[in-house]
């Protein structure tokens, strides 16, 4: 069950979170247009090309799923302190509990 938990936080952290950023600017563009800025926004994270390209359509597709307002919570925290809002956003994503988790219970 720990592997099921590390990939879910590296969906959370990879996915998730670039999405949240991207939300707000996916209302009129094209799935293209979309994919092409989760692409940059990825780079910009400096998240490496080959890992960016493997992302580059989950993470639109997230972000089109999304509504734009959830955008503004990240850059709420980048008006206090430059990154600090991805920071926290990422730190709590991670500790979503997954779906369909059971804890594995201690019987003695």
């Amino acid at each position: 069950m720990a592997i099921y938990r590390g990939v879910w936080a590296l969906f959370m952290l990879l996915v998730v979170t670039p999405a949240f950023l991207l939300a707000s600017t996916t209302e009129l563009d094209s799935f293209h247009e979309t994919s092409i800025r989760a692409l940059i926004l990825l780079q910009d994270l400096h998240v490496p090309y080959y890992l960016s390209l493997a992302l580059e359509y989950p993470v639109a597709i997230v972000a089109t799923i999304l509504p734009g307002s959830s955008t503004l919570l990240p850059f709420l925290g980048n008006m206090i302190w430059e990154y600090v809002g991805v920071i926290f956003l990422a730190a709590a994503l991670v500790n979503v509990e997954p779906p369909f988790y059971k804890p594995e219970s201690k019987e003695e």
